[in-house]
């Protein structure tokens, strides 16, 4: 519980200090629900890998600008050697992340907080409805 605190208590003077909240790129995944999925479908020769497609909308220009302060939770996935190496081989500052906080994550407490609000009660029929939330 005090790594937590005095994590944040460090950051929080940080920012007192130079201000990096406007440079933060963090990132998160959040289910919708769905009715009728239509799942993607791939095809691969035995021992190739599958081809992998860029997911459009991202913006490289963030990951090549300078200044960039990078954030991701420490969930298994994100700390791997080779995810923790990215970043810094990217030339981006990371921040650090208490453990076992996920509910620190800004995209927890502000963007999927406001979209899990949006869509209590929905049921999605085609999938522009969710595209324009």
């Amino acid at each position: 519980m005090t790594d937590r605190i005095s994590l944040c208590e460090a950051l929080a003077k940080r920012n007192e200090i130079d201000p990096f909240l406007k440079r933060m790129v963090t990132g998160d995944e959040k289910w919708v629900a769905y009715y009728n999925i239509v799942r993607k479908r791939s095809w691969s020769n035995c021992g190739e890998a599958a081809q992998t497609v860029a997911k459009p909308g991202l913006m490289p220009e963030l990951a090549n600008r300078r200044g960039v302060v990078f954030h991701q939770d420490n969930v298994r996935p994100h700390t791997s050697v080779v995810t923790r190496q990215k970043p810094w081989e990217l030339g981006l500052e990371v921040l650090m992340h208490p453990p076992y906080s996920p509910d620190l994550a800004p995209s927890d407490y502000h963007l999927f907080l406001a979209l899990q609000k949006q869509q209590n009660g929905a049921y999605l029929i085609q999938i522009g409805q969710s595209e324009a939330c």
